[in-house]
């Protein structure tokens, strides 16, 4: 059986500050394509399915492992990365 998962989420008056699921894979992609020119110099080259609702909704299912100090060198500086997961849990092992 699954597990529901619970993720933090901060609520201000002005502010709603949650990781995303894979219910919010359209706004993803719309921040990510509003936003492309402006964050192009601090970001890595990015392919067209970057932009696409199928790669936010699989990148969203992913389940945060943990996490890799100074990982990615971006723009000329060490940056900390998110280490995910994204496991099948209905598979069985096929013995021959």
């Amino acid at each position: 059986m699954l597990q529901e998962r619970h993720h933090p989420r901060i609520e201000t008056e002005r502010l709603i500050l949650a990781i995303p699921t894979p219910g919010d894979a359209s706004r993803m992609v719309q921040y990510v394509t509003d936003n492309e020119e402006h964050l192009a110099p601090w970001e890595p080259l990015k392919t067209d399915e970057y932009f696409t609702l199928e790669f936010w909704f699989d990148r969203l299912s992913f389940s945060v492992e943990g996490h890799a100090r100074d990982y990615l060198r971006l723009a000329g500086e060490w940056q900390d990365h998110t280490l995910t997961s994204l496991i099948n849990e209905s598979w069985k092992e096929v013995v021959s």
